[in-house]
């Protein structure tokens, strides 16, 4: 994820979502939880980020410019 960051890439839901495996391997906890369940947790966070950056866009597009006088 570091790398995609750094390089402005963007992850898809599928990208993250392939990352679930070796995120269980780095923190065996995550494999008391249902595989369904992190994947929708992956699925709605990534929802929720699309959208606030969307409304992000639209909010400073709607925004009257500064008229310097």
């Amino acid at each position: 994820m570091d790398k995609a960051w750094e390089s402005g890439k963007t992850l898809t839901t599928y990208d993250t979502q392939n990352l679930i495996p070796l995120l269980n391997s780095e923190n065996p906890e995550l494999g008391k939880i249902y595989s369904k369940v992190l994947q929708r947790v992956n699925y709605t966070l990534h929802s929720n980020i699309a959208s606030l950056g969307f409304s992000k866009e639209k909010r400073t597009e709607s925004m009257p410019s500064k008229v310097q006088g």
